[in-house]
């Protein structure tokens, strides 16, 4: 009886053994293989920011045509820039209290054709937000781009509007992840 469940054993680590296991793709979210931008209107010009210090993971079933994804990016809130100080500190210290809220967080918590659904948190705010993700394969690498629209108003962010220029509530954020292919 022993030798007869020890050749059932062998024989199905054997079967699975055979059977092809999926491979996922990590992308690393760094400054070296990615990007985190942003844009929003005021009254005399489109603002472009860029976020300077984060880190996370997104993994792919398939890096050009995913079915699954998974993932969590980090930014350091005190790293947002958009390329003039005095705006960048009331940024900061005015609009997001980065003392007080340090990281701003996105956790994908599903994916359906083209869109990774995650929570996005902001000043300790967490709210469901779509991002539209696009895959092309460009040379040596396939990029993944994801692109949401949020109201920075929702996260109780304060408004960052002076007297004489308004900004809009809409924010465009940008997210571009390299993976290196075959």
């Amino acid at each position: 009886m022993i030798v007869k469940k020890y050749c059932l054993a062998v024989a199905a680590t054997l079967f699975f053994s055979l059977i092809p296991v999926a491979e996922s793709y990590k992308a690393r979210i760094d400054g070296e293989h990615s990007s985190i931008t942003f844009e929003l209107g005021s009254t005399w010009h489109t603002i472009y920011g860029t976020a300077n210090e984060y880190s996370g993971e997104i993994v792919f079933d398939d890096p050009l045509s995913p079915t699954e994804v998974t993932g969590k990016i980090e930014i350091k809130a005190d790293s947002l820039a958009t390329g003039l100080d005095m705006r960048d500190e009331k940024l900061r210290s005015h609009s997001l209290d980065v003392k007080t809220y340090p990281l701003i967080t996105y956790t994908i918590t599903q994916y359906r054709a083209g869109e990774m659904l995650g929570e996005l948190m902001i000043k300790n705010v967490t709210k469901l937000v779509p991002l539209k993700l696009t895959s092309v394969k460009k040379g040596g690498h396939i990029e993944h781009t994801a692109i949401a629209h949020i109201d920075w108003s929702d996260y109780n962010v304060k408004d960052p509007s002076i007297f004489i220029a308004t900004v809009d509530k809409k924010v465009t954020i940008k997210v571009t992840v390299r993976l290196a292919s075959d």
